[in-house]
């Protein structure tokens, strides 16, 4: 079995790890009080340090690492509030609104006429090949020169042309987009 540092010399058991700044320092959750979180962690780096010339002295050093990174954010007003933020983050996260059946038949109404809502992609006009060109694939030099060739011209893709179903969808769009930035903003 694999030596546990948090375990063993922190007593923080695997179901509670990777720990949070506070239960490495052994503080109750959410402690404030600077004096309360440097004298923690001075205690348990002492602590720590006597196991910095043992057999393991990696770990030690790691943990040590982690008590004063601990210790910077719980004593630093700005950074202890985004983390404490951070901690209650997942418990305020509200569930979607339900999805009802309409914003599924919406959903695959536009999905359905994306394709056709795209102007068509017009394909290039290869310039002519002379006689007597040739390809060589191994050395990827071109055997016998071209002469200049004109640039190819280009005709312009053909005006888009909307149906009254392409307006519905539009529509129908709109206002599921509206509806649910209501039901979002209702939420909060």
């Amino acid at each position: 079995m694999p030596f546990d540092p948090y375990h063993k010399w922190l007593g923080i058991p695997p179901a509670e790890q990777p720990p949070n700044c506070y239960r490495l320092l052994g503080l109750s959750q959410f402690e404030a009080d600077p004096d309360v979180i440097s004298n923690a962690a001075d205690q348990r780096m002492g602590y720590l340090r006597s196991f910095q010339s043992g057999e393991h002295s990696d770990e030690a050093a790691r943990l040590l690492n982690a008590l004063a990174t601990a210790r910077r954010v719980l004593l630093s007003e700005k950074e202890r509030r985004h983390y404490n933020h951070g901690l209650l983050l997942p418990e305020m996260v509200v569930a979607p609104p339900p999805i009802d059946r309409l914003n599924v038949v919406l959903a695959e109404v536009v999905a359905e006429s994306l394709p056709r809502l795209r102007p068509p992609l017009i394909p290039r006009p290869q310039p002519p090949r002379p006689e007597g060109y040739h390809y060589e694939p191994r050395t990827r030099e071109p055997v016998a020169e071209l002469p200049a060739a004109e640039p190819p011209v280009a005709e312009p893709p053909a005006a888009l042309e909307y149906t009254p179903t392409d307006a519905i969808i539009g529509w129908l769009l709109l206002a599921s987009c509206v509806i649910i930035f209501a039901i979002m903003a209702a939420s909060q």
